[in-house]
């Protein structure tokens, strides 16, 4: 018995246990563990998760969560999608299918959102908001003002962030903060 996590697929966690102990027709059973899948592939790739609330290192009632990318880059995220194929003429399509593939893995698997089992989505997010935010830069560059906000918008972020990470999440998870240095 060791103390690792263990990875089950879908159909042993409790809620899906308990609607598949209903049926007994084993279309509706692969209908209810399709649908628990779709559930969580949709919870891995909802922007909410991505830019507001997933990267949980604060308690979940906490005001001051955020995402896995700053909040300011979710324009550049769909600009980015727009986009894609501009930057990319040959390889667009594999980041497009990197993106639909990369959530499958941890959405077969038991248990709530893990941020250790999206990691593998970020990657394509990450070229994607990258994308998206060159666009918008070649574009906003011209104009003076533009340029101005989009800095001071990144700015706030990027303040958030700090004033999120060195100062709320210490005061949170204190014994988390240092864990590195401990032995």
């Amino acid at each position: 018995n060791s103390s690792r996590a263990v990875s089950e697929f879908i159909s042993r966690d409790i809620v899906v246990r308990r609607q598949l102990d209903l049926h007994s027709n084993p279309i509706e059973k692969g209908q209810i563990i399709f649908k628990a899948i779709l559930d969580k592939y949709s919870d891995y790739t909802s922007l909410d998760y991505l830019f507001f609330y997933g990267a949980k290192i604060l308690p979940k009632e906490n005001p001051y969560q955020f995402g896995f990318f700053l909040t300011s880059f979710v324009f550049a995220f769909i600009w980015g999608l727009y986009k894609l194929k501009n930057y990319y003429e040959e390889n667009g399509n594999f980041v497009y299918l990197l993106l639909f593939i990369s959530p499958i893995a941890a959405s077969v698997t038991e248990g709530e959102i893990n941020n250790w089992r999206s990691l593998p989505l970020l990657l394509p997010i990450a070229l994607i908001t990258g994308t998206g935010t060159l666009y918008i830069w070649d574009h906003v560059k011209k104009n003076f003002w533009i340029k101005s906000i989009c800095v001071g918008l990144l700015l706030i972020s990027f303040m958030y962030f700090f004033l999120v990470y060195f100062r709320h999440f210490p005061l949170q998870k204190a014994t988390g903060y240092q864990y590195g240095f401990k032995q």
